[in-house]
């Protein structure tokens, strides 16, 4: 996907609750292709205008899929925390 697709899906998967910065969103996918997460290229929009598409590389995957895992105990965690009768007091 180009910058402005992500973001787009991004919107449609938090029904708008994320709100994404297109500047936030350029740097973090620059710093991801640095770091080797990330593949991109030039290419054409369905409106015929350039735009660079991104791709997770094999690296990218892995470390999504161990992000993810960290990211969901953590998560866990902190609900395990809300949930106790202590937080409710």
């Amino acid at each position: 996907m180009h910058g402005f697709e992500i973001t787009t899906w991004l919107e449609e998967q938090t029904r708008e609750g994320l709100d994404i910065e297109d500047a936030g969103l350029y740097q973090a996918l620059r710093r991801l292709k640095e770091r080797g997460f990330l593949e991109a290229e030039l290419g054409l929009t369905q409106n015929n205008r350039r735009a660079r598409y991104y791709k997770l590389t094999t690296t990218g995957r892995a470390h999504l899929r161990a992000e993810t895992t960290r990211f969901t105990r953590y998560a866990e965690m902190v609900l395990a925390v809300l949930a106790t009768p202590a937080a409710r007091a």
